[in-house]
Formats: C-alpha cells, structure tokens, sequence
C-alpha cells in the first residue's frame, strides 16, 4: 500500500511539472499542486448555523435549545459550505491517495477556524478506524490536524480517542442510520476540566461528532468545540 500511494503522488507529480493545473478546474497555471485564484473565489465561507438543527446563530456556538438537550458540544465552526470546488478537492485528497494536498486543504481553512483551534486546551483529532487507515493509506484527519496546528502555530494534536466500533462509510448511508452510532469512540486518558477542540474534515448531521464528544466529556473534559473544513 505504501508504495502504491508513492507511485500515485510521484505520477501525479511529474504530470504536474510537465504542465501545472489547477486541482479543481484543470485550467493551466504556474504553481504546483494548489487551485486557481477562479476557484479560490468560489469557496463560500460558512454561516454560523448550530450543527445540529441549522438554526442561524450570530457566533459559532450550538443553539440554546440543542444544548438544554444536554448535546455534548459546546461550539462549532466550520470553514466552508461543501460546495465545489471543496468536493472535488476533499475527494481527491481522501480518496485517490494525494496526503500531499493536505497542507494546502489546511492553508485555505486555517484563518476561517483559527478562534476555536488557538483558545482551546488540547486539540483532538476525530480517529479513523484502522481497517479505514489501512485501506486509504493514511490517516487523513491525523494529518490535517498537524497541518493546522503548525499553520497557526500552537502545541501539536494529541490522539485522545479510539475508534472502537467499525461503522459504514457516513455519506453513504441515511441520517436515522448515522444516529445509533452510538458507543463508537472511547478516550485513552483523562481529560479533566481540560477545554477540547474536536478537529474533522466534513460536517454533516452531527452524530459523529456528537459520540466523539460524548467519549471526551467522559474523560472530564470541561467543554467541547468542533471545527470542521466544511458543512454539508
């Protein structure tokens, strides 16, 4: 598997110095392995909305009525709405072995996400279970969590959670599926009235997050954010 990806990267690399182009769009450009300033202009930066019923807030939190259902997270942030060209981007990234495209996919979200990720504790990685890790190549959250880190210059990422519970792929299976979860992630340390920043690439109904930050809130962790690089 190792080599396969290092063959990928390395093919796609050379086509990329014979003839630059932009990820997204394909159109020509002058610099390696990034998108056009087109398709920079068409990332559509993400409303504050409450992650879990899409209620418009005026700062990144969740909604007052989500959170006296006792929801494990405190606040959330996303970069982007997941709307071209981040889906074909993120597919890319994730799905056709380019961990190469991991600084530039934390590049463009780093300012957007720099509040929750710089006033928080400890920075946890949402985890990858390792059949996925396996089958990808690489754990693509782990990277992209030290990517952001080192954009903004604060402490490194710690692995706090463990995926314990093999699931579907989420995008390919209904919301009432993705909320029994349940028990998916356990903490391998203690937390206590530790603030956390849960980092993930992509937001959607909410569940995922919700049983990550159940685990932590168990480990004593005092609060919980949520960053993710974009919203569907």
């Amino acid at each position: 598997m190792p080599f396969q990806i290092a063959k990928t990267i390395a093919s796609s690399t050379l086509l990329e110095c014979l003839r630059p182009q932009c990820l997204s769009c394909q159109s020509t450009m002058t610099k390696l392995g990034s998108i056009c300033e087109r398709c920079q202009e068409q990332l559509i930066p993400s409303p504050n909305r409450c992650l879990f019923c899409d209620l418009p807030l005026t700062t990144a939190r969740v909604c007052i009525v989500c959170r006296s259902k006792r929801a494990p997270i405190d606040q959330f942030q996303s970069a982007f709405l997941y709307r071209e060209p981040l889906p074909s981007l993120i597919n890319l990234w994730k799905f056709q072995n380019r961990p190469d495209l991991t600084h530039l996919i934390a590049s463009l979200a780093a300012n957007s996400l720099q509040t929750l990720l710089l006033q928080n504790d400890v920075v946890v990685p949402m985890p990858t279970h390792w059949r996925r890790q396996i089958w990808r190549g690489f754990d693509h959250i782990w990277l992209l969590s030290n990517a952001l880190c080192n954009q903004l210059q604060r402490t490194p990422p710690i692995p706090i959670l463990k995926q314990i519970k093999w699931r579907p792929q989420q995008s390919k299976i209904s919301r009432s599926l993705r909320q029994r979860n349940g028990h998916i992630f356990e903490a391998r340390r203690s937390i206590s009235n530790q603030t956390v920043v849960l980092i993930d690439d992509i937001a959607t109904t909410g569940e995922t997050a919700r049983a990550a930050a159940h685990a932590i809130k168990e480990a004593g962790a005092r609060s919980v954010a949520l960053v993710a690089i974009t919203s569907a």
